[in-house]
């Protein structure tokens, strides 16, 4: 039935609108934490203590290692929670930041 064609390739096309969009936002993103300026800063305290709260730094994370952070990147939109060394630098200089850009002890593989 020609009817079924066409709602199957509407729907084809909307999910293909759909990923360009996702990988726009995606390459935006990448492009804003990798170029301007940023400013690491303490992550905000909770509302029953004064010290600042812990996060997982999103690179060691990235990297299947646990490993919480009180500093954030006050610059980026997602405020993300790194280790203020070497992993702030990491993400700000690096489009992939996962284990196949090199251990979260060690500097950066030149790439």
């Amino acid at each position: 039935p020609p009817e079924l064609l066409r709602e199957a390739a509407n729907l084809l096309f909307m999910a293909a609108d759909k990923m360009e969009v996702a990988a726009a936002r995606r390459s935006s993103g990448d492009l804003a934490r990798l170029t301007g300026r940023h400013f690491p800063g303490k992550n905000p305290s909770s509302a029953t203590t004064a010290k600042a709260t812990s996060r997982r730094c999103v690179v060691c994370t990235a990297r299947g290692r646990r490993r919480e952070s009180t500093y954030m990147c006050k610059t980026c939109s997602r405020t993300p929670a790194l280790c203020f060394h070497p992993c702030f630098e990491i993400y700000h200089t690096q489009r992939s930041y996962g284990l196949e850009a090199g251990s979260a002890d060690g500097p950066p593989n030149p790439s």
